[in-house]
């Protein structure tokens, strides 16, 4: 209780200090322009070559029509950051410019605020830079009452983000061990470690006749980004499923090697600057199985390891995998895993054989987020930076130099996202290829790329074909009506080796499901002529889809289907949600992505097409609201698809599969923790685009700042700790030092330090009493640390 009335004291005597915002609304307000309906996309990555627009729909915020407001784009703050500093800085050169709410629609309120590459995308070694967009309806310079803002929140309201095809500002250096036949590689890390903290490590495992010297490429790229590499030696045996296991062995094994062995690698370089609660495994053909096995083993207490344990490995990438096991012996789970699959690749081909060439079945087990970069033209061996014959056959082939392009564009992101929390990385994946991806790819490059989120996300299913097997039922247990043709759902399994559409399995071109225990399923389905249908009903207790961030699918065209080959090109069709009044909305997705064409590979069989592409459409549930449509977001009773003239494609065969509700992104909270076990411990969570962090510490008298009396600062604190000087961590600070007497504790600050500067306010957390929560509050001063 008397921690509690503490509590309470201190809160009063702060918020009584501190300025407010006043009611200021949250929208999205930033994205990109559409030729039709929505006529406004909503989204957060801008590239160098995209101008950034902003719209307002006034049925959204009504408040703000016939209102002159000045238009803002500021770096973005925190809740707090707003909260003790709601100025307004444009940080574009020509300032804030002045925009007239209309009444009309979205389109009479979409303006160009930066043109391209008008704001700096510079994030050091980190990857986007956040800007808010506020409109600032009284004219004021300040966010305050009636105005409207896109960001405030834990996200910024967009980022700026560079090509990530290019390389890092920081210098990179090797070091190379060789302490056993099984413990030897190479080891690349920034030239300027000294300064960096604590990073991140991604571990690197080659393939079946592959050496570790391939994997230069990745090595020096994540390096030159402020990441530490190592690429090993691996017991790959005859590249068969033995090797799997035995090059399990050898990722684990180095890893703990090199962890125990920071003080002597490199003359002791990296002793104290790497980071063993953030680890990657990345592997190749017989490495991309078995970084798996090594995950797997981890989670199941196959393996004992004492530098680092299953939460501390954060990502798992395989590229091109062979797929030898069941899931009892490679299972992701629920780690965050991402696979790269060339489909001009001639070795893991992903082929309809009974073999180990259909490695998209154990994408198909990951329970974690996952995310697929599916590349046409690449070929087996274009993936390492070996001189070795390419194992590659298709048309429009796009050599090594362009495949390790794509590398590089995926690479950075995938690592911010789950190694740093940096949210900047998550639209690389959640958006189609064709709406967004690095802009240094060549133009004439075709990827599918697939994403969904963990199975503990939070989510609306309409239909995941798992549980229910009827056409007519839904695995959530509502009604599927349909005028489309020879609907059947499916094992995704195609069955009798060939490509060939013959008519007598409707899974041809399905490679998801190879072993029992494989259980994927999907419906199919076909059109001709007219306009038809798919439609499936919302059970009563899902229709609620307010407040809810996207409605996603993932859908495939049916390779060499007669269908699909005079179509002959990307598909879209138009997506319908309709309300318990009968009120609808419908939004043909093609600008938000498109369903590739199968690549045009032959083989297999007769004619040309390889297997089924899935693609992941995701659409804002509140797009289907624009320009006053009247759908009601809170009783959502059915969601249809519609093909045909005037809807999308004419004709085409298609597969279907985890039709979903699913929640916006969540921004990991910049918020302190406390713990206490002899010392006390600070821990935090990465901050966008942050180099480092300044730790601050200061006295909280017995009766609240306020105690220190008129005249005298309220605030004590001084420099605990720069850039992890105590080698705790670099999101770590662990203070050993008794609690001075006559006071209630200490207060701590972090402030992260970005590439202009150290951020102010930071955040704070109040330590009253060992044990109690802490309290978050705003640093008041501008000192950094030295």
């Amino acid at each position: 209780m008397r921690g509690e009335m503490r509590i309470a004291i201190l809160l009063l005597s702060l918020l009584a200090a501190l300025p407010t915002a006043g009611e200021v609304s949250r929208a999205e307000l930033a994205g990109e322009s559409l030729s039709g309906y929505p006529f406004f996309h909503h989204v957060r990555n801008f590239n160098p070559d995209e101008p950034i627009q902003v719209a307002v729909d006034p049925g959204r915020l009504p408040q703000l029509v016939g209102q002159t407001c000045d238009l803002y784009v500021v770096r973005s703050k925190s809740d707090i950051g707003w909260t003790l500093d709601p100025s307004l800085v444009d940080a574009r050169q020509s300032g804030a410019q002045a925009v007239t709410i209309g009444g009309a629609n979205i389109q009479a309120n979409t303006v160009t605020a930066a043109a391209a590459g008008e704001l700096s995308a510079d994030a050091g070694v980190g990857l986007g830079v956040g800007y808010d967009v506020v409109l600032d309806c009284n004219q004021n310079g300040a966010l305050d009452d009636g105005d409207a803002i896109d960001g405030r929140g834990d996200e910024p309201g967009l980022y700026a983000v560079h090509d990530t095809t290019l390389p890092g500002p920081l210098p990179v250096v090797t070091a190379d061990y060789d302490d056993a036949l099984w413990l030897a590689g190479r080891v690349y890390y920034p030239a300027t470690i000294a300064g960096l903290g604590r990073l991140p490590l991604v571990v690197v495992s080659h393939g079946w006749t592959h050496i570790f010297e391939y994997y230069d490429h990745i090595g020096e790229y994540l390096a030159s980004w402020g990441y530490v590499v190592l690429t090993h030696r691996n017991n790959v045996g005859n590249g068969d499923g033995a090797a799997t296991l035995t090059a399990s062995s050898t990722t684990l094994s180095n890893t703990e090697y090199l962890l125990q062995s920071l003080d002597t690698i490199g003359g002791g370089a990296l002793n104290g600057h790497v980071d063993s609660h953030r680890i990657a495994f990345i592997g190749h053909s017989t490495g991309g199985e078995a970084v798996v096995r090594a995950y797997t083993r981890l989670k199941t207490n196959d393996v004992v390891t004492n530098e680092y344990s299953t939460e501390d490995v954060r990502l798992v990438v395989s590229m091109a995998p062979v797929a030898f096991h069941t899931i009892d012996i490679i299972d992701p789970f629920d780690v965050n895993y991402m696979v790269f699959l060339g489909a001009a690749d001639t070795d893991t081909a992903n082929a309809p054989t009974a073999n180990y060439q259909q490695p998209l079945t154990i994408f198909e087990r990951s329970t974690g987020n996952r995310q697929l970069i599916y590349m046409h033209g690449v070929g087996h061996e274009w993936l390492h930076n070996g001189d070795t014959s390419p194992l590659v056959f298709g048309p429009d082939l796009i050599g090594r130099d362009a495949t390790h392009t794509i590398l590089r564009g995926y690479y950075l992101p995938v690592m911010e996202l789950y190694l740093k929390e940096n949210l900047a990385g998550r639209e690389f994946f959640t958006r189609s290829y064709t709406d967004y991806h690095p802009p240094g790819i060549d133009p004439d490059v075709i990827v599918a790329n697939e994403f969904r989120e963990a199975a503990i996300a939070e989510r609306i299913v309409i239909d995941d074909y798992e549980t229910e097997t009827a056409t007519t039922v839904s695995s959530s247990g509502g009604a599927v009506t349909f005028d489309v043709s020879n609907v059947e759902d499916v094992l995704l399994r195609d069955l009798d080796g060939s490509f060939d559409w013959t008519g007598a399995q409707p899974s041809n071109g399905m490679t998801r499901s190879r072993y029992d225990g494989d259980d994927t399923r999907g419906v199919v389905f076909d059109w001709n002529s007219g306009t038809n249908h798919y439609e499936l009903e919302v059970p009563a207790d899902r229709r609620d889809f307010s407040g809810a961030g996207f409605l996603a699918f993932r859908a495939a065209q049916g390779t060499r289907h007669p269908r699909t080959d005079d179509h002959n090109s990307p598909m879209e069709f138009t997506l319908t949600l309709r309300d318990g009044a009968g009120v609808s909305s419908s939004i043909l997705f093609g600008e938000y992505g498109t369903l590739t064409r199968p690549y045009r590979r032959t083989g297999n069989g007769t004619g040309a097409g390889w297997g089924n592409e899935f693609n992941t459409i995701r659409i804002r549930v509140e797009d289907f609201t624009h320009n006053g449509s009247g759908l009601d977001l809170t009783d959502v009773v059915a969601v249809r698809f519609e093909t045909g003239v005037g809807l999308g494609a004419k004709q085409g065969r298609v597969g279907l599969d985890d039709v979903e509700v699913v929640e916006a992104a969540s921004a990991p909270t910049f918020a302190l923790e406390l713990s206490h076990d002899g010392a006390t411990t600070v821990t935090w969570p990465a901050a966008v685009d942050a180099l480092r962090y300044s730790v601050y510490r200061g006295t909280q008298p017995a009766g609240g700042l306020s105690a220190r009396g008129p005249g005298t600062a309220a605030y004590d604190h001084t420099c605990f700790e720069a850039a992890d000087e105590f080698g705790d961590g670099s999101r770590t600070t662990t203070d050993g030092d008794p609690i001075p007497a006559g006071s209630a504790g200490y207060y701590y600050l972090v402030a992260p330090v970005r590439s202009a500067g150290e951020d102010s306010p930071g955040l704070a957390t109040v330590d009253l009493d060992p044990g109690t929560p802490g309290l978050q509050l705003g640093r008041p001063t501008p000192t950094a640390c030295p």
